[in-house]
């Protein structure tokens, strides 16, 4: 609930409902309960609450089968074959996941995307443990790492989750998922990168990512000296 304070006249201004104060009900659809106190404590319509809802278009995901979606080594596997990321159909969102045994770190998972300059909610999603016959337990640290630009440029941080949960931040889009982290990412190019990478001590699966864009760059004040 977004609480404003409604002078004895009249009010009047710009509304902003941001990622703190909505809820999201998937497909890009949000929504917040907005209420306005009266200062006149004689008038019965105070508080006065509405809801007001938007659809966010500056969403986007990416599977394990879309075109931003690589993984290095490269190629498709089935179970029982010694490749890297192997290929299952049967689980995970839109019924497919790559999954990567116990290994030391070098193999990865990019997901690639094209965005607006801005701050950027990234999620994940990924399939219950025990949907398939893994060679090693489910990772309980898979490190997601999240790039401004290509994974040449800058890393934002690397993120560690523990796939033997499902993913419980929200519900979208038909699928749980679970927030890279509790900040937004800072995007200032037009690529933004998410890579998962393999560990030594578990599974880790490769399924889809959301990227949301929630506000755009703030310029910060100018310092001369």
């Amino acid at each position: 609930v977004l609480s404003l304070a409604m002078p004895t006249r009249w009010l009047s201004g710009l509304l902003t409902l941001d990622a703190a104060t909505v809820t999201s009900f998937g497909n890009g659809l949000v929504g917040g309960q907005v209420e306005i106190m009266h200062d006149e404590p004689n008038t019965v319509e105070s508080p006065f609450t509405f809801f007001v809802t938007g659809t966010i278009t500056n969403e986007q995901m990416s599977d394990n089968e879309d075109a931003g979606f690589t993984t290095s080594p490269s190629g498709l596997a089935d179970v029982g074959l010694p490749q890297a990321w192997r290929y299952h159909t049967h689980a995970g969102f839109q019924t497919d996941f790559r999954q990567h045994a116990a290994a030391a770190p070098g193999d990865t998972a990019t997901w690639t995307f094209t965005v607006t300059p801005g701050l950027y909610r990234v999620s994940a999603t990924w399939p219950a443990a025990g949907v398939v016959p893994f060679t090693s337990p489910m990772a309980t640290a898979a490190p997601f790492s999240v790039f401004n630009g290509p994974t040449a440029s800058t890393n934002l941080g690397t993120f560690r989750h523990n796939q033997q949960v499902l993913p419980n931040d929200f519900t979208a889009d038909g699928t749980t998922w679970e927030d890279i982290a509790q900040d937004l990412f800072r995007i200032t190019g037009t690529t933004l990168t998410v890579q998962l990478g393999t560990t030594s001590t578990g599974t880790v699966l490769a399924d889809a990512i959301k990227v949301e864009r929630v506000a755009g760059l703030t310029a910060g004040p100018e310092v001369r000296v």
